[in-house]
């Protein structure tokens, strides 16, 4: 499937992206996130889903392991 995008606002700027998360779902699929200052707000700005070999190991071991531990929220950062 590869890395795919869902949903992106129209404010979404690559310059000023803050912050990618990525987490595996109760299905096991990967799903991530970037966010980006609005204003004085953060917000998810673009988002979809990926493969586990997508991802760095670290990030989707990572991912896994909070799924799995039931610690919410279950997203963990994927460095840019």
């Amino acid at each position: 499937m590869g890395i795919s995008v869902t949903r992106q606002s129209d404010r979404y700027d690559p310059a000023k992206i803050d912050g990618r998360y990525v987490k595996q779902s109760n299905d096991g699929r990967f799903y991530w996130i970037e966010t980006q200052y609005l204003g004085k707000w953060r917000y998810d700005v673009r988002e979809g889903s990926c493969d586990r070999e997508d991802l760095p190991a670290v990030v989707a071991n990572a991912a896994e392991r909070r799924r799995a531990g039931g610690v919410w929220p279950f997203y963990v950062d994927w460095p840019r």
